[in-house]
């Protein structure tokens, strides 16, 4: 799981915009150096995968490493949702880890950047 510095919930004064239909490039840049700073970049580009949630097939205890994984990824997931326009909320709402919704706003918004 991710150390995170007791200040991150000052992730607005990190992050000076939010997303738009105009200003993904901007609001990536930023937003990606503020998770990294923290370790959370890796549950947003693919590199951490979720452990097993349960400890084995036949049991029914969840495994503490995913909620672990799962906590971070909440977190990431959160910076996402309150760096973006309601516009763009809207879009990306219903995503339930921090990966699927960069992803989704990487396909609308990057696509058209030719980048």
């Amino acid at each position: 799981m991710a150390t995170v510095n007791p200040q991150w919930n000052a992730i607005a004064n990190l992050v000076s915009v939010k997303l738009d239909e105009n200003n993904y490039l901007l609001w990536k840049s930023q937003l990606c150096s503020a998770m990294y700073s923290q370790d959370l970049l890796r549950y947003v580009d693919g590199s951490s995968t979720p452990p097993p949630e349960k400890l084995n097939v036949n049991s029914t205890e969840i495994n503490p490493e995913y909620i672990k994984w799962k906590c971070s990824d909440q977190l990431a997931l959160s910076w996402i949702l309150s760096t973006v326009s309601e516009s763009i909320l809207t879009q990306i709402i219903s995503y339930d880890t921090a990966r699927e919704a960069w992803v989704a706003l990487a396909n609308a918004h990057a696509s058209h950047l030719n980048i």
